[in-house]
């Protein structure tokens, strides 16, 4: 993660535009995913429902471990 020229790695982490970004991906994930489960077990329950709950579970699953690994990242600083 490079510094940012005008503020470095000072402030508040919200301030990135990466955490935004990925707040709204998994925000957008989970909601996707809330809909696919809705239909599960049930007469609107589409042919591929099972393998895009597993490929959301997956995505959100990896959106949150970037967003921890960049909010560790941020919370050490310019040292690494």
């Amino acid at each position: 993660m490079m510094a940012d020229p005008c503020g470095g790695f000072e402030g508040n982490r919200d301030e990135s535009p990466t955490f935004p970004t990925l707040l709204r991906d998994i925000e957008l994930a989970i909601n996707d995913l809330k809909l696919v489960e809705a239909r599960l077990g049930t007469p609107a329950e589409l042919a591929g429902d099972m393998d895009r709950a597993r490929e959301l579970a997956h995505r959100i699953n990896n959106l949150l471990t970037s967003y921890r690994l960049n909010s560790d990242l941020r919370d050490i600083g310019p040292e690494i």
